[in-house]
């Protein structure tokens, strides 16, 4: 037998710490896979999209100035574009395709599910079970 002992004044007030308690629990799983530099996140996502971008257009090595990230990667590491280009893709499909939807998905079912709820109880065991969830996904 689990006790849901909670200090909420009103079912509003339980909504709204629940709300935070998830969306919580889904940067923590975010942080999981991301660096949570500042900065890196958007170094990341520009450098993704040049990749799919540059791997779509079947890696077109004479045309490789309109895809910087991948210029700059190889002219540094020393490896092909195609091969750098490859190689962010595969890193970054999993995480767009996969486990980044699928927090969101967490996250945002958990909170809509909220909506529905009547009792302060029912909201704390909720928001427990989301957050189990995400400490895992």
């Amino acid at each position: 037998m689990q006790l849901n002992l909670h200090n909420y004044g009103d079912i509003d007030g339980a909504k709204a710490a629940a709300a935070k308690q998830i969306d919580a629990a889904a940067g923590r799983a975010r942080a999981r896979y991301l660096t949570v530099t500042e900065g890196q996140e958007s170094v990341y996502q520009a450098k993704y999209a040049d990749a799919l971008a540059f791997v779509r257009a079947g890696c077109p090595a004479d045309q490789v100035d309109v895809y910087p990230w991948i210029k700059v990667e190889a002219e540094a590491t020393g490896q092909s574009y195609d091969v750098v280009a490859n190689t962010i893709k595969a890193k970054g499909d999993p995480w767009h395709m996969e486990t980044g939807p699928t927090i969101e998905g967490l996250r945002m079912g958990g909170k809509r599910a909220l909506q529905d709820l009547a009792d302060i109880g029912a909201v704390v065991a909720h928001a427990r079970a989301v957050v189990q969830q995400l400490d895992v996904a």
